[in-house]
């Protein structure tokens, strides 16, 4: 990629917000932004490996284009949030070239609390998850000297199928190095996002 190719752009991050289960941002003074929803040309997905408080945080982060390819919204999503499954499940089933992709979380209760999902529209179609909950490995308890602990690997390993694959084929259906214009490397991710 050229030098400046990608810094020239407008790069924009969001996050879902778990008090409110919108889109957030911050503005340059810091203000936390919600939005109902954030849309654009969906050209790449990464997986980001993190640690936060000696604990793995990963995140999956989908990057949206504008239709000029001006600008760049980042999404960040945890690796074991809902938002992120029901994403990486309704983008799933799109057959054929993915392209304008609207991303609107909401909640739903499941006894007593508040439960953020993810709503998908491929232009403008409303998408259904292509995998039923009974085909998606469930989160187990294991033993771990007197200890349960949880087991969420097998459910992270299908997502993780789900999520290569889906970056495969955004890799395979975006022009030789126009991907690269709108997704940076990996290490370029490791920059501190104020939330």
């Amino acid at each position: 990629m050229p030098v400046g190719q990608f810094q020239s752009m407008k790069r924009s991050y969001f996050s879902i917000d778990k008090d409110t289960g919108k889109v957030k941002s911050k503005d340059k003074s810091g203000d936390v932004q919600l939005h109902d929803y954030i849309e654009g040309v969906l050209v790449g997905i990464v997986f980001e490996e993190g640690e936060y408080e000696g604990r793995p945080s990963n995140k999956y982060a989908l990057s949206f284009a504008n239709r000029d390819g001006s600008e760049v919204d980042i999404l960040r999503m945890g690796e074991d949030a809902n938002t992120a499954y029901d994403t990486l499940n309704r983008l799933s089933s799109i057959d054929g070239r993915i392209g304008w992709v609207r991303l609107t979380p909401y909640f739903s209760e499941f006894n007593g609390k508040n439960i953020t999902h993810m709503s998908v529209r491929h232009n403008g179609e409303k998408l259904l998850s292509k995998f039923r909950p009974d085909d998606i490995p469930k989160v187990t308890t294991v033993k771990v000297g007197k200890q349960e602990v949880m087991d969420k690997s097998d459910k992270q390993e299908f997502f993780q199928k789900l999520y290569r694959n889906l970056r495969e084929k955004l890799a395979n259906e975006t022009a030789v190095g126009e991907m690269e214009k709108y997704v940076p490397a990996d290490e370029e991710f490791e920059e501190e996002v104020p939330f």
